[in-house]
């Protein structure tokens, strides 16, 4: 059977990534899932999204433990103002770094039509 499992930097919360993606390898873990959760993990902040050197050392890291990223959490809540735009550099920063997959969720059920709203005026 030919499966893949990808582990989230989120079980490693209050270890710094490079630890985290190193004992992700150490486990036999191939896939890892970076966590940019604005308020929930400290591996990935926003203004990362911005850093070309940072982004480039993550690839560097991943190489060197032999990992790769097939999924992205980059989860918020995309019924708010102002989200789409900082959406939008979670996926580039996402796809650069090989992922396939980029986890969120839409809001709440309350702010739907916001959330369509927002979506269909970018």
């Amino acid at each position: 059977m030919n499966e893949l499992i990808s582990i989230s930097t989120i079980a490693y919360d209050g270890y710094d990534l490079e630890t985290s993606l190193r004992q992700i390898s150490q486990i036999g873990g191939r896939y890892v899932e970076l966590d940019a959760t604005e308020g929930l993990s400290r591996h990935i902040k926003l203004q990362d999204f911005q850093d070309s050197a940072f982004e480039k050392k993550i690839s560097t890291v991943m190489r060197q433990f032999h990992l790769s990223s097939i999924a992205f959490s980059g989860h918020m809540d995309l019924s708010k103002e102002g989200t789409v735009s900082l959406f939008e550099k979670k996926m580039r920063f996402a796809k650069n770094l090989g992922a396939k997959i980029i986890n969120t969720f839409s809001g709440p059920f309350e702010r739907i039509e916001t959330f369509y709203r927002i979506g269909l005026s970018t």
